[in-house]
């Protein structure tokens, strides 16, 4: 149960939520911002058999693939084939099987209708992120998403993808340092909230200036090997078990963090 220092901490007026997407706002179980970009239908069949080695897990990567060299690789890709085009993105996102968590949108909308800063970081794709919410949500996401962003040329051809070095799951410890503006417009809010699916997710809050951290974990069925679960318990203030568990309970606290904000 939560303590009346935490309640406290997590009033709204108090709070900044960073949160990862893939499996987390998305269900473990369903494909990821990578897969999407990789394996969709209506891309190029030389570009998926491309991006397929990069996807298959059941084998080990060459050494040339290993740590961030796999985004590279994965952007590589991308820009030789010049896709996916800017006008195929929408229809790409809403035909690829993207499902939200349950509780995720609701929790998204509740933190939003009270002001409450959220910043989605995020290994994959901001235009994947944002197509997607807009989708689900029926408005476009007005919060900041600090992932990979694809760049198109006047027709819509894929150029780019920055930033170059990509942002990977392997340097989210450097969230504050590339979101300065963020963290400089809600520096009065003493509180951090964290979400994530992998122990890395825990990385976001290097270098934010708060008083206080909590976090939920998102341990999902579908989880690399060496994933600890008595790791997840010790290191995430809360941990929620499978691939398709609640956001719902996050909310509830927050709610409950309101309602004593507004008692006092």
């Amino acid at each position: 149960d939560a303590a009346p220092s935490m309640l406290k901490a997590l009033a709204p007026q108090n709070l900044i939520v960073i949160t990862d997407f893939d499996a987390t706002l998305t269900c473990g179980d369903g494909p990821q911002c990578h897969d999407v970009l990789g394996t969709a239908p209506s891309l190029p069949a030389s570009l998926r058999a491309d991006f397929a080695p990069l996807l298959d897990f059941s084998v080990p990567h060459p050494p040339e693939w290993h740590g961030a060299k796999w985004w590279e690789r994965a952007n590589e890709i991308l820009v030789a084939h010049g896709a996916p085009t800017r006008a195929a993105l929408p229809a790409l996102v809403r035909d690829a099987g993207l499902t939200p968590r349950p509780g995720a949108l609701r929790l998204l909308q509740w933190l939003e209708a009270r002001g409450v800063p959220v910043l989605i970081v995020s290994a994959g794709c901001t235009d994947i992120v944002l197509s997607f919410l807009e989708h689900e949500l029926d408005a476009p996401w007005s919060g900041p998403v600090s992932s990979n962003q694809l760049r198109w040329d006047e027709a819509g051809t894929l150029v780019a993808v920055a930033p170059s070095p990509p942002c990977t799951s392997l340097d989210k410890d450097r969230t504050c340092e590339r979101n300065p503006r963020f963290f400089a417009s809600c520096s009065s809010r003493r509180s951090l909230l964290i979400l994530g699916d992998s122990l890395s997710d825990l990385d976001v809050g290097t270098g934010v200036d708060r008083d206080a951290t909590y976090s939920v974990g998102l341990l999902n069925d579908l989880r690399p090997p060496w994933c600890d679960p008595d790791e997840y318990d010790a290191r995430f203030t809360a941990v929620l078990r499978g691939d398709r568990a609640s956001l719902d309970p996050v909310t509830d606290l927050l709610e409950r963090a309101e309602a004593a904000a507004k008692s006092s």
